[in-house]
Order: structure tokens, then C-alpha cells, then sequence
């Protein structure tokens, strides 16, 4: 536990200090081993829309699909993973089925990551839930 704290201590730290600066942030966090380069990710505006496969997710499309989500204990590949703090959803991402979590980081690149190799401002808790359809996502948007 306390590594994984010393972890994420260490990861906001780098966010904190190179955020603006996707090349150098980037560059940073590939001496995580925890933390694989996924893609730039600029058709994504932020995490949401990353896991939830639209091109801008406003807080009501979020609210909402979390009003309607059965969450379950065990992930499955492609299941969404929200991340809590204080019970309001503050990340979210993609699970793969190899224990790892694919999400955006703020406005910056996509990466893998084991499920606590993250920023401490995005949660203390984690719930997974299958991703909506695009039928439901295309009503509320």
C-alpha cells in the first residue's frame, strides 16, 4: 500500500509540474514502469469521452450513464472503470483484461496503467461497469 501511494505521489508530482507540456510529461512518465504510452489521443477531449467513445462528454452525458450503470465486482475486457473520489466520478478508462487500465490523462496523452498508477486527485475507488451502447450514448447526447 504505501508504494502504491509513493506512486502516485510521484505521478501527480509529474503532472503537476510538466502538465502543459505533453512532449516532456511524456517523456517523464515513461520511467514508470507501470505506465505504457498508448497514443496522443487528440480526438478525445478528456477521460470520459476516452472511455465512453464520444468525442466530448458533458458532465450530464456522464451523470446520466452513471444514473442508468449496473456496476460489477469483476472487470471484464472492455468494461469502463470509474475512479471515485468522495462518491463523484473524477476518472475514468477502459479495461483490457490483462489487470491494466487504458485512459486519457487530463487533456494530455492516452496510457496503460496498472489500476493505481494514477494521479491521487483521481479517487480512492474504482468501479467497473460495462460500457453503454451507442444507442443509449446517441439518446442522451
Amino acid at each position: 500500500m504505501f508504494e502504491t501511494l509513493t506512486t502516485r505521489i510521484k505521478i501527480s508530482l509529474v503532472l503537476h509540474l510538466n502538465g502543459f507540456d505533453k512532449k516532456l510529461l511524456e517523456e517523464k512518465l515513461r520511467t514508470f514502469s507501470e505506465i505504457e504510452f498508448v497514443s496522443e489521443g487528440n480526438e478525445f477531449l478528456q477521460c470520459f469521452s476516452y472511455a465512453l467513445n464520444v468525442h466530448f462528454a458533458h458532465p450530464f452525458l456522464v451523470e446520466k450513464v452513471l444514473s442508468e450503470t449496473k456496476f460489477n465486482e469483476t472487470p471484464n475486457k472492455g468494461d469502463n472503470a470509474w475512479y471515485f473520489f468522495g462518491g463523484r466520478a473524477v476518472h475514468a478508462g477502459v479495461y483490457d483484461s490483462t489487470d491494466k487500465i487504458i485512459s486519457k490523462w487530463g487533456n494530455g496523452f492516452i496510457y496503460k496503467h496498472s489500476l493505481w498508477s494514477v494521479p491521487l486527485g483521481y479517487g480512492a475507488r474504482v468501479k467497473y461497469a460495462p460500457a453503454p451502447n451507442r444507442s443509449f450514448l446517441s439518446e442522451i447526447e
